[in-house]
């Protein structure tokens, strides 16, 4: 058995420890803020914009319009104003954001998965 010796003349090594980090997960981007659900589960909201830059949805990001929400699909991210129970209260919203954005529309939610306007209609019972 060999047992290496030290050497005199070298200098004492420091051994930096690090604390113990949790790795970085990264949480998918759900819609926010939730939504104000009718008794069927149907929630209409006012798409705005469809983009691929992801934008804090602040009411100074949108031409002074709140509540903002927003979804992501791959890179895309969905804008949207409001959040109505009812297509007639969604229209309303729809007038609001028209005077800022044309070319704004109405789209349709049941428990969280986007429908559309006519089946969000249908499970109302219009």
């Amino acid at each position: 058995v060999i047992t290496p010796t030290p050497d005199p003349d070298a200098e004492p090594v420091q051994v930096a420890t690090k604390p113990a980090t949790k790795p970085a997960v990264e949480s998918p981007v759900t819609e926010t803020p939730a939504p104000a659900a009718s008794v069927s589960g149907v929630v209409y909201k006012v798409q705005l914009a469809v983009i691929s830059n992801k934008l804090d949805p602040s009411p100074a990001n949108f031409k002074g319009l709140s509540p903002i929400s927003m979804a992501a699909t791959g890179t895309l991210y969905r804008y949207m104003y409001g959040s109505a129970p009812t297509y007639e209260q969604a229209k309303a919203q729809l007038a609001e954001a028209k005077a800022k954005y044309p070319e704004a529309f109405i789209i349709a939610f049941k428990d969280g998965r986007k429908i559309s306007v006519q089946e969000a209609l249908a499970l109302s019972g219009r």
